[in-house]
């Protein structure tokens, strides 16, 4: 399989689930606000609704429980092992670049998630050893290049 493959797919996605951005009335629901659309793997978009979840005060364990619903996270460990600790990496990128409070949360859930077993397979993530661009399009680049590393 190649280096990134687990991550690729056709489905449009958000990936931006910031609480403003979801409007429910009348038990619909509108997602707006689509700064960082892309396409790849369907289960990109629940693991991103994950972290925010994470923010709102549910652990690692309750969260995924709401993914599982999700068709595009059943037999997706690889896929979801690669994109939680790529996720950590970018967010710590951007808390690093902009230490703004959400920011720094933000990139705290996203740690968080990818030690939560089963996703760390007894790695211990080391966000601070890795070396980033200082701009936030070189942390989307790198997030993307750590992405592909780690779903090998």
């Amino acid at each position: 399989m190649e280096e990134g493959s687990v991550l690729v797919g056709d489905t449009l996605l958000h990936t931006d689930f910031n609480p403003l951005d979801v409007l429910i009335r009348d038990g619909a629901a509108w997602i707006i606000d689509w700064a960082w659309p892309t396409r790849g793997a369907a289960l990109i978009d629940p693991a991103c609704f994950l972290l925010r979840l994470m923010l709102g005060g549910h652990t690692a364990a309750q969260a995924e429980v709401w993914a599982a619903q999700c068709d595009s996270w059943a037999a997706a460990d690889k896929a979801i092992n690669a994109f939680a600790f790529a996720s950590a990496r970018f967010y710590a990128e951007i808390a690093q670049e902009d230490p703004q409070p959400w920011k720094q949360r933000l990139a705290m859930a996203a740690q968080n998630w990818a030690q939560h077993p089963p996703y760390h397979n007894g790695r211990t993530l080391l966000v601070d050893s890795i070396p980033y661009g200082s701009t936030r399009e070189d942390a989307r680049v790198n997030w993307r290049r750590h992405a592909s590393r780690l779903a090998a």
